[in-house]
């Protein structure tokens, strides 16, 4: 039963036993679930890709009634003129306008507010969410971060007691992020708004909540203070990717053993290391091995491309990519960084300049869902090969089953790819692509809805499909242990280009480019060490010798016959 009646005096909505099953499944994908929400609280809810947070959040919203959509039982009950503003996951699915302003007003209008009211509060969820100065821009001239951004502004003018907010931040840079966390912390402070957040950043969305809600296979499996003795240990053992000081902690036996769970207690125990006289070595004990490089697999030279609606875009740009590289393009939302990508592949015919591959050369999107066309996992994953490449039926789904078992699909590849979680449909598009055998492969933000365990895994495959990579993320730490290259972008610009280390160790380069240096980097700095190129290698010269260095991403190494 879907109830709407008031929950109690303290509560805004609450889950009594609360399932669901999507229409044709018999098992509900959530429940029973058990949850209240309160004004000013904030929820971070977090668990597994595929495990039932996306659906929790739809059930706490109202959003999947007993209907066609599937089957609700149990209660759902809210206080009287309970409003709940959404942002999902994909910004797309929800923009209707072609104005950003429009667009934040369109709700507003819809609920009938006046004209006066509509722009107060449309310059007003516009400049906390940092897109003032685009108010007058189509939305489809805007990165993808932007239009991220520009969906929560939407939802923050209907000033609802409750925010439920989808992966907010997963196509945010590190400084939009920080001002989305900073608005939404205004919004719950001065107007006491409720916050429930879906994220796979746990060291940004953890910092400010309340409580920890860890969902996976539909089950509620921990809602505690963040800051809990249990909360830490429930959420490493799930495969998340913890903060990394926690990570540190985790790997340093003695920091661990004392208590040390934030900076400021990291810094008290290596003072009390330091005074007691234990060994801390100046230079890190090891240096990442540099992969082979080969020849050139892919060269532009005086690029240059505008969008016409834009007016901006790359501008004579040259870029380089040897086999066996993997190269990182880091940068602002709308620095470049998916155009570049764009025109490599061929998607975009620049105005001046050439670009020359040695090879075929796959790409995929930001959004996964403008990939997929199939009607199962092992169709989409067997297209390529089958069509593309003239294979036949049982070559291209061999293929497509190795693939798939690759990116961790292999069990899902007789389902519709609308019914897996939006990080598996992002594996689902890179498992397509990479059935198709490229010599390069260039990946749009890949990091999207993975949990630790699936991005280690999906890495792994990609590594070893195909060793020539080049990437774009938001996700510095993973640029500085993974790629060999990083390159930083601003403005349609080459800011920066070279080792990772010593990119990303740049302070007023990333200031310059509206990004952060890595958590590792920053821990170094505080603590007084030279700059170390990933955590286990600050673990081993906290503790030489009894760190633990498992855990991480894919070593920088290239299997044989792929170089």
């Amino acid at each position: 039963m879907n109830a709407n009646l008031a929950a109690t005096a303290q509560n805004l909505v609450r889950l009594a036993g609360a399932e669901f099953a999507y229409p044709g499944h018999a098992d509900p994908v959530l429940g029973p679930v058990d949850l209240a929400i309160g004004e000013g609280d904030s929820l971070a809810v977090v668990g597994p890709t595929g495990g039932g947070k996306s659906t929790l959040l739809k059930v706490l919203a109202g959003l999947l009634p007993a209907s066609r959509l599937g089957r609700l039982t149990g209660e759902r009950l809210t206080m009287p003129g309970f409003r709940c503003g959404v942002v999902f996951q994909c910004p797309d699915d929800q923009i209707v306008s072609s104005r950003v302003w429009d667009e934040v007003a369109f709700g507003l209008r819809n609920a009938g507010l006046g004209e006066d009211a509509i722009r107060r509060r449309v310059s007003r969820s516009l400049e906390l969410t940092g897109l003032g100065h685009l108010a007058e821009a189509d939305p489809e001239t805007l990165s993808g971060g932007q239009k991220q951004r520009l969906v929560i502004a939407s939802a923050v003018a209907l000033e609802p007691h409750l925010l439920v907010l989808d992966e907010p931040l997963a196509q945010l840079d590190p400084r939009g992020a920080a001002e989305v966390l900073a608005a939404l912390a205004h919004l719950r402070a001065g107007r006491g708004t409720a916050l429930c957040v879906a994220e796979h950043r746990l060291g940004e969305c953890l910092a400010d909540a309340t409580r920890v809600v860890a969902v996976s296979e539909g089950m509620l499996r921990l809602d505690a203070h963040p800051a809990a003795p249990d909360a830490v240990n429930a959420l490493s053992e799930m495969g998340l990717r913890m903060p990394v000081i926690v990570e540190l902690a985790r790997r340093v036996p003695s920091a661990w053993l004392a208590g040390v769970r934030d900076e400021a207690g990291l810094k008290a125990w290596a003072e009390q290391q330091r005074l007691a006289g234990s060994r801390r070595p100046d230079t890190c004990r090891s240096k990442p091995a540099l992969r082979p490089k080969g020849p050139e697999a892919l060269r532009a030279e005086g690029v240059t491309f505008r969008y016409a609606r834009r007016g901006f875009g790359i501008e004579n740009l040259d870029f380089s990519v040897a086999r066996g590289e993997r190269v990182a393009l880091l940068g602002a939302n709308g620095s470049g960084k998916s155009t570049l990508l764009g025109i490599l592949a061929g998607l975009h015919r620049p105005a001046s300049g050439a670009v020359r591959r040695a090879g075929r050369c796959g790409l995929t999107f930001q959004n996964p869902d403008a990939m997929l066309l199939a009607s199962t996992a092992l169709e989409e994953a067997a297209f390529g090969p089958r069509h593309a490449h003239r294979r036949s039926r049982h070559e291209a789904e061999a293929r497509a089953r190795e693939t798939l078992a690759a990116v961790g699909l292999g069990s899902r590849m007789h389902e519709a790819p609308l019914a897996l979680s939006r990080g598996q449909r992002l594996r689902l598009a890179v498992a397509s692509v990479l059935s198709m055998q490229p010599d390069l492969l260039l990946l749009d933000e890949p990091t999207t809805g993975q949990d630790r365990r699936q991005l280690e895994s999906l890495l792994t495959a990609l590594g070893l499909a195909c060793p020539t990579i080049v990437f774009s993320t938001h996700d510095v730490d993973l640029a500085l242990e993974w790629a060999d290259r990083a390159v930083v972008m601003a403005g349609g610009r080459i800011l920066a280009d070279g080792p990772p280390l010593q990119v990303l160790n740049d302070g007023p380069l990333l200031e310059r480019a509206g990004l952060r240096s890595p958590a590792v980097l920053r821990l170094c700095a505080q603590l007084g060490l030279d700059p170390c190129g990933s955590l286990a290698e600050l673990a081993e010269r906290l503790e030489p010798g009894k760190a633990d260095d498992t855990g991480g991403f894919s070593p920088r190494t290239v299997p044989e016959g792929r170089r």
